[in-house]
């Protein structure tokens, strides 16, 4: 989705689980959109629960965890996201 729209979408799916009291479930891979908008963020990695907390507590060691550098491109640039 574009930016726009994916914001709008977030936004309605919030609104549902302020106003209706209903849980949502979401499979996201932008960090950003994640930190915005969840209240709980869950990260696998191959498989296994390795972070399970609040986007406050999301930080970029744990982000390493769930993303690790890839060793076949020389351990890449370390992940930092901005908060």
């Amino acid at each position: 989705l574009d930016a726009v729209t994916a914001g709008r979408i977030m936004a309605y799916i919030a609104e549902l689980h302020r106003e209706r009291g209903m849980t949502v479930v979401l499979n996201l891979h932008d960090v950003a959109i994640a930190r915005a908008y969840a209240t709980r963020i869950i990260g696998l990695t191959e498989g296994r629960i390795t972070f399970d907390g609040s986007p406050e507590e999301l930080g970029d060691a744990e982000l390493r965890t769930i993303y690790p550098p890839d060793e076949e491109d020389g351990g890449g640039e370390p992940i930092t996201y901005n908060r």
